[in-house]
Formats: structure tokens, C-alpha cells, sequence
């Protein structure tokens, strides 16, 4: 994909009249309210109340003081022209976001290689001069929950530290309009594979030096806690500290409590510095390790320790002794705000961070693996109860959209981790998911083109005992059973890849990873039978599926003819089979000029509702632009017209069709002459009226996927790749 400034393409843009229209005004898009739902790995806290948090799917959120829920960080609106582009970049999600303790709108976030300032609580970015590294973003690792990358101190607004993998220690004291690389604190190291960058913490108790506080202690992966007692301007190493860590605190006394150890074991360790170090012994509760650690501000000595799962333990002596631990068992969920999110199976609750509020007494806050959680915690208490407080925040990650045909369908919204969402009402927030309260990730989803109200999806799990959650629903997705049978595939392939069905009884199922032949059943998945395709065996396997973090869809039914469904081999191009999957033979080879345009990693094969033998295909945003983005066929694949003015589509979807017309509305997330954005078509491509320029609400995520009403003319859902839906109406 190429990524273009949209302000240098929209200058550049050369618009075709016959082939685009303007269609902005016309649709009105809104967040469609799902809630959470993905991993808060970090958050910041202030006295005044405004809290930040960070995602390890898209962006951050903040929440001022009085405010009734969360405003997003990264948006069109607040980032620099010259960061907006039209296809997120994977590393979408910060490095870290800190707030000012002295003064609260100025916050510093790490984000896609650079580092931002903002002066008005993230509703405007900068870059600082902070050169571009790889590792100021998001990274898919353990690091992502460690805490305090960034570090600004208590007292200058203009001063801090910066942690970066792969990059020396940072300081700036002007803002970011200069900075100072740490000569005497060692590179972060690694773990494994994975870079693993610092934690920066400021001590606010400590005297000042120049205007900021005097004491910082700096810990990069591997090499040990360092520490500054001048501000900043020298450092050492302290002797017999761990040498990697989690998380720390610093509480009213100016002891320093940290989550660490060493190299090979750095989260099994609770450690205590007052002038030496020492070990802290907790009860343990299992062999989950310690995570998170925090001190309040309010009784000095009380500290609070967690573990991966959530559970706890209290101090209120600075470690000496301990309070009874606090198992997973004993805390307890509640959510007026997302009434999900106290319903599913969350009795894990993953530990991105859990801080004492330094703005109130006895109050928790949790950074965690499907929302934000404030409790009441009074000293001893022996269970916790966590409400939610996640209004506003979306992060789950979409993989598909589908729309049935009919006068009670529904949208059906698929995801990883919590299933399928049956929507009758996007602007209120559901009670449940589908298929049941699991931990369960979709991949792929249909409806029978004989009984629209009969859907089948392809799902899966991380439990070794329960891994293939693959099923149906009868009733357009109200309730799922799985099925009695799957596909005699290798176990890694269990409840991935996606899936077709012509009827009930007739379903064609694509394996994900690409480890195996399609398997097709006529008995709604009692008995599954390898699909013999035209000169292509186990050794072609590859070419059929994806990873399942790829959302290619290259296989589909027929809409209108029983028994016939269409597949996308690459490099081998298009097949078909008209019994029902049994056997399939090659409609067109998809190659120009001795090239192939299939693709393995972002194609997507449509039908056309109402049309027999009608078809979409994409080679998907990554490669479009080389042999047409969009191509459509009238004679079940055997001949191709590509759709000139289109390229490089992200996905495509079929609609209502306009007043007095029967051809189904065809929308895109693509270009159409040259102009990015999502955009609709009542003439089977010839003409197109732009609906927004790709960014729906203002979000710079990257859109996944791509479904429309079949009920409502215009009626268009967006899926995101990691900060869940959006919907247009007219």
C-alpha cells in the first residue's frame, strides 16, 4: 500500500465527472456501540483528576476531569497534516502516553515512529524534535504492558524522559524542541527476540534541582535500575537492582517499589528501594507472575501488588507484612456503562496496570484486557468490586461485516476475541456477544443463499481444549451450535480460514493458514469431504488459504444457483463447482500479460445478490494497483471487466438497491480517480458518489472491513482494523 499524505493527493487528484460525483453531505456516519473490548496495556494518571490510557490495537483515550467518558487521542482532527494517511500504519497504537503532573493539557505520546507534544489534552499533536526511531510505536510484544516509557517531571512541564526500544535514554527541558541522548545509562537490551526499551520513573518527593526534581531512576531491559540525583544530568547503576522490570511506584515517602528481577524470570520479584534493595515476599497465589505494583499517595506504606490475572495483594506497611491475597475468584464485574462487559468470560482479567487514583482516597483504576475498571478499596478489604468506566472507548479488532437479505436480519459484526455481534440497535451499547461468554475469535461468516436466516462461521479459541468453536445459527444469529463434525485438518488449522454456504446443507469451508485442501459438506456438517480442484493437490495447499490475521475472503456462493461456488486459487487463478464442492474446475487463470493478479493476502471474491453468476474480485489494497483494483464478471468467472476508475480497494460490499433500479448499490473503501475514501456506486461501477473520505468519524484506523444494508438504501457498516465499527445512513 501506498502511503500518501492526503493533503498532497487531494492537490493532486485529477477528477473524472462521468466517473465521480460528489456524495459527501449525503451520509451521516456515527460510532456504532459495541465498547472495549480490547487490551488497555498502560495508562497515566494526574492529582486533578484526567487520566490517560493506551491500546495495543489502535491509539489512546483520554478523560478530563468531570467528563462522562473517554475522547479519543489519534484522530484526523488532532495529528499533524503530514501523519494523516489514508491506510494506518500497523504500528497504530503508542509507545506511550504521559501526562504533565504540573500541568495537565500537555501530554507527550510516542506514536508511529515519532514523538508528539500536545498543549491542549490531545486535541492537537506536534512532533518534537525527537528523531524518528522504530521503536516509538506499538509494539506486539510483552513490553506493550510495561509501564512508564515516558516519563514528564512533576515540577516542568517541559522536561522528559523518553525510553525507546532499539534507542538511548532521552531528555528533553524545552519541550521536545531539543534533546540529550543519556550516555552514561546503557541501551535497553532484549528479551528473546523482542526489544524491550526502559521504565522511567520521576521521584515527585524528591527536592528540586534547576526547577525539576532531583531524583529519576531510569531501568534498561538487562542492565539494571539506574539512577540521576541531579536532575537528570548524571547517572549510576545501583547496585544489586534487578535488571529488568515491569512497573514501579514511588510512595509519599520517596521509596521506590518495582515489579522485577532478572534477566530470564523479570516478573516473579516484588522489590523494595530505600537506600538498598530488598526482596518482597507476598503470599502467593498461583504461578501467575506479578505484574503491576502501586503506592498510594494518600497513606504512605500502603502498596498494592498484582499479578497477571488480576489478582492482588495489599501491604500497608511498605511491604513488611501482607493482607490475605485477593484471588481472580473473589473480584467481581459490574457495567452500567457496557452491560457486555460484566457478562462475558472474563474471569481472567488480564493486568495491563492497576494504580491507587491519586485524586481520591481509596480508589482503584484499572488498565485492562476488555476495558477500564475504578473500584472502592478501603484498607484490607478482602474482595474487589470493579465497575466499569469505558464509555466511548472501541477497540475491538473487526474481521468481518455481513448483512442477510430479509425483513428481520440484522448486522452480524465479527471479531477476535468475543465472537459475533448481532446489531438491531447501533447506538446502544449490547448485553451479550455470540456465540456464547467465551473467549472466542471469528474469522469468517455467511448466510445460506437459500435460507438467509441460517449463518455459518468459522471460530476459535485459545483454550488447547476447546480450540474449534466453529458452528451455525438457525435464527439470523440469535444462537449458534456448533458443528457435530470439522474438516479432518491439522489441529493448527481448528476454527480458522472462512467459509460459504449455499444452502443449510451445503457449505464449503477454506482452511486457514493455507494447510489443506477445501472441504465441502451436503449435510450441514455431519461429514466433511476434501474438494477435489482441477489440477491442484495437498502440495497447492498453500495457495487457498491465509494467515489468520489476513482477512482474505476468496470464496463464495453462488446467490442465486444451488450447488455453485466460486474460489480464488493463488497463484492458479479462478475455479468453480456446480455439485456442491465436490469438484471444481478452472473459469479464468487471472493473469494479464503471463502475470498473475490473484493474491494471498488481501483478496476478497464476492457474489452479487439477485444475479446468478455475478462476481467481485479484489486483489486487495496491498497490490491492486498493478493489474485493477476492482473486476467484476457477468458469466460465473469465465470473463473479466476491470472497473477503470477504481484501485486499490480494502473491501467491497452489496446494498439496497437506488429507488427504481435492480442492480444492488456496490460500495468500496478505495480509490476511485485517484481520491481516497468510501464511496458508492448504482450502476455497477460506471458512476460513483464519494460517502466520505475514509476516515468515517474522524479515526485514522485502518478499515478492515466492508458490509451494507440489504434492507435500507445507504446503510453502510465499517469495520476497523483495531477500534471496532462505524456506520453511514442517509
Amino acid at each position: 500500500m501506498r502511503r500518501r499524505d492526503l493533503l498532497a493527493l487531494a492537490g493532486a487528484a485529477v477528477l473524472r465527472p462521468d466517473a465521480l460525483r460528489a456524495g459527501v453531505g449525503e451520509t451521516r456516519w456515527r460510532t456504532l456501540r459495541i465498547g472495549a473490548g480490547g487490551f488497555l496495556v498502560g495508562m497515566d494518571l494526574a492529582a486533578d483528576g484526567t487520566a490517560v490510557v493506551r491500546t495495543d490495537t489502535y491509539g489512546a483515550w483520554i478523560r478530563e476531569p468531570q467528563a462522562t467518558g473517554w475522547r479519543p487521542l489519534v484522530t484526523r482532527a488532532s495529528m499533524p497534516p503530514e501523519d494523516r494517511h489514508e491506510d494506518s500504519p500497523a504500528t497504530s497504537w503508542p509507545l506511550d502516553v504521559a501526562l504533565a503532573p504540573s500541568l495537565t493539557r500537555r501530554l507527550y505520546m510516542g506514536l508511529d515512529g515519532w514523538l508528539y507534544r500536545s498543549d491542549d489534552a490531545g486535541r492537537s499533536w506536534a512532533r518534537t524534535a525527537y528523531p524518528r526511531v522504530e521503536g516509538m510505536g506499538g509494539v506486539a510484544n510483552e513490553s506493550k504492558v510495561n509501564g512508564r516509557k515516558i516519563a514528564v517531571d512533576p515540577h516542568d512541564p517541559d522536561t522528559v524522559y523518553v525510553g525507546a526500544p532499539r534507542d538511548p535514554l532521552r531528555v528533553s527541558h524545552d519541550g521536545g524542541r531539543s534533546w540529550r541522548s543519556v550516555t552514561d545509562v546503557p541501551v535497553a537490551g532484549m528479551l528473546g527476540d523482542e526489544a524491550m526499551g526502559y521504565l522511567v520513573i520521576v521521584d515527585p518527593t524528591a527536592p528540586q534541582w534547576d526547577g525539576r526534581a532531583s531524583v529519576v531512576y531510569a531501568c534498561p531491559w538487562g542492565a539494571g535500575v539506574h539512577r540521576s540525583l541531579d536532575g537528570g544530568a548524571t547517572w549510576s547503576l545501583l547496585p544489586g537492582s534487578p535488571k529488568g522490570l515491569r512497573h514501579a511506584a514511588i510512595d509519599p515517602r520517596g521509596l521506590l517499589y518495582a515489579v522485577g528481577g532478572t534477566e530470564t524470570d523479570p516478573a516473579r520479584q516484588l522489590n523494595r528501594f530505600d537506600g538498598r534493595w530488598s526482596t518482597l515476599s507476598p503470599p502467593d497465589t498461583g504461578a501467575e507472575a506479578w505484574h503491576s505494583i502501586t503506592a498510594s499517595l494518600h497513606a504512605p506504606g500502603r502498596i498494592l501488588a498484582g499479578k497477571v490475572d488480576g489478582s492482588l495483594c495489599e501491604s500497608l506497611d511498605g511491604g513488611r507484612s501482607w493482607q490475605s491475597p485477593i484471588p481472580r475468584t473473589a473480584l467481581r464485574r459490574t457495567a452500567e456503562d457496557i452491560p457486555w462487559l460484566a457478562w462475558t468470560d472474563e474471569v481472567w482479567m488480564s493486568n495491563g496496570d492497576i494504580r491507587f487514583d491519586p485524586a481520591r482516597p481509596d480508589r482503584l483504576l484499572f488498565a485492562q484486557g476488555i476495558g477500564m475498571w475504578e473500584a472502592t478499596f478501603p484498607p484490607g478489604a478482602r474482595s474487589v468490586g470493579w465497575t466499569s468506566c469505558s464509555r466511548n472507548i472501541e477497540q475491538l479488532v473487526a474481521t468481518q461485516c455481513l448483512h442477510p437479505p430479509g425483513a428481520d436480519s440484522a448486522a452480524l459484526l465479527t471479531c477476535m476475541d468475543r465472537g459475533v455481534w448481532r446489531v438491531t440497535d447501533p447506538d446502544a451499547y449490547p448485553a451479550r456477544h455470540g456465540p456464547d461468554p467465551a473467549f472466542t475469535h471469528c474469522w469468517g461468516i455467511d448466510y445460506a443463499s437459500g435460507d438467509p436466516t441460517f449463518l455459518v462461521a468459522t471460530m476459535s479459541s485459545q483454550q488447547a481444549s476447546d480450540r474449534d468453536r466453529s458452528g451455525f445459527s438457525t435464527d439470523g444469529g440469535r444462537t449458534w451450535r456448533r458443528f457435530s463434525r470439522r474438516p479432518s485438518w491439522a489441529e493448527a488449522t481448528s476454527g480458522k480460514g472462512f467459509i460459504a454456504a449455499s444452502t443449510p446443507a451445503n457449505l464449503v469451508w477454506m482452511p486457514g493458514e493455507g494447510r489443506g485442501l477445501p472441504h465441502y459438506t451436503r449435510d450441514g456438517g455431519a461429514t466433511w469431504r476434501p474438494c477435489a480442484v482441477e489440477g491442484l493437490g495437498e502440495a497447492d495447499a498453500g495457495g487457498f488459504g491465509a494467515p489468520i490475521h489476513i482477512r482474505r475472503f476468496a470464496l463464495c456462493a453462488d446467490r442465486m444457483v444451488p450447488g455453485t461456488f466460486y474460489l480464488v486459487h493463488h497463484p492458479a487463478g479462478l475455479f468453480a463447482s456446480t455439485d456442491g464442492g465436490a469438484y471444481w474446475t478452472r473459469r479464468h487463470a487471472f493473469r494479464t500479460q503471463g502475470r498473475a493478479w490473484t493474491d494471498r493476502f488481501h483478496a476478497k471474491l464476492r457474489a452479487v445478490p439477485g444475479q446468478a453468476g455475478h462476481l467481485y474480485y479484489t486483489a486487495g489494497h496491498s497490490s491492486a494497483e498493478r493489474y485493477g483494483a476492482l473486476r467484476h464478471s457477468r458469466d460465473g468467472g469465465r470473463t473479466w471487466d476491470a472497473l477503470g476508475s477504481v484501485s486499490e480497494v480494502s473491501d467491497f460490499a452489496f446494498g439496497k438497491a437506488a429507488t427504481g433500479s435492480e442492480i444492488p448499490a456496490l460500495y468500496i473503501a478505495g480509490y476511485v480517480a485517484a481520491r481516497w475514501g468510501l464511496h458508492r456506486s448504482t450502476d455497477a461501477g460506471t458512476t460513483w458518489a464519494q460517502l466520505g473520505d475514509g476516515f468515517p468519524t474522524g479515526s485514522l484506523d485502518r478499515i478492515a472491513a466492508l458490509e451494507a444494508d440489504k434492507a435500507v438504501f445507504g446503510r453502510v457498516y465499517v469495520g476497523f482494523a483495531g477500534s471496532g465499527w462505524a456506520y453511514g445512513s442517509l
